[in-house]
């Protein structure tokens, strides 16, 4: 196990956690419990990606708790949507996607949340309209629903079934400085792949590398976690 690992190699426990909900409170007061009956020094717990609605209980409810229980906490790191949420070119590798228009912009959107494009324009324009930063997903044969789609806050619009738009659509996206993906998949299967794509860290993504050491440095104490790593 873990623990056997850290006991062998004369390692400390620092949990990150990322749920907060009563039962994963239960779940790391036992894990620290267990790590002391195995002789494993447990240094306490980083709480992180704490959305803005879970943020007040935390503080208010765990931190006390879980300090009571005698863990301490060494910070508690909000959600960012940036560290989470695609990218435009993450997105493409993901579905095998051929770039139709704005292919220089790919890494820089991200894409929060997917939208069918299935309706009438009119019903599609509020639609749209109440979500920001989002990829639509519709057919190339649909330019009513592409044209209104570029008119509201679109990050990504992604065609299905290969089947490629009119040069209306592509010259709207040039200038709106959307990016254009033809999926060879079918709308049913792209939404599914959608739903296995989140943000993570890779090697020389230097955007969310350089969030990521921000995002600790200004909410976790880590000068004083360095120094009880460096403890005997």
């Amino acid at each position: 196990s873990t623990l056997e690992i850290c006991k062998r190699l004369g390692l400390k426990v620092l949990m990150v956690s990322s749920t907060h909900i009563d039962a994963a409170i239960d779940a790391i007061v036992a894990e620290r419990n267990y790590a002391s009956e195995k002789g494993v020094s447990f240094l306490g717990l980083v709480m992180n990606n704490v959305a803005d609605t879970e943020m007040d209980r935390v503080r208010r409810v765990y931190l006390p708790l879980l300090e009571r229980s005698g863990i301490k906490v060494w910070g508690i790191i909000p959600e960012k949507t940036e560290m989470r949420s695609p990218t435009g070119l993450e997105i493409k590798d993901i579905l095998n996607a051929e770039v139709l228009a704005c292919e220089d912009k790919l890494s820089e959107v991200i894409v929060e949340k997917y939208l069918i494009g299935a309706m009438t324009p009119d019903t599609a324009l509020r639609y749209f309209r109440a979500s920001p930063r989002k990829a639509v997903i519709t057919g190339g044969d649909r330019p009513d629903i592409c044209l209104v789609a570029l008119e509201t806050d679109t990050s990504l619009l992604l065609l299905t079934g290969n089947i490629r738009p009119s040069p209306l659509v592509l010259n709207r996206a040039q200038e709106r400085g959307v990016p254009v993906l033809l999926v060879p998949y079918d709308t049913y299967t792209t939404v599914n792949m959608l739903q296995e794509i989140a943000g993570k860290i890779k090697y020389g993504d230097k955007k969310r590398i350089k969030l990521a050491k921000q995002m600790v440095a200004e909410n976790v104490n880590w000068r004083e976690l360095l120094k009880a790593l460096q403890e005997s």
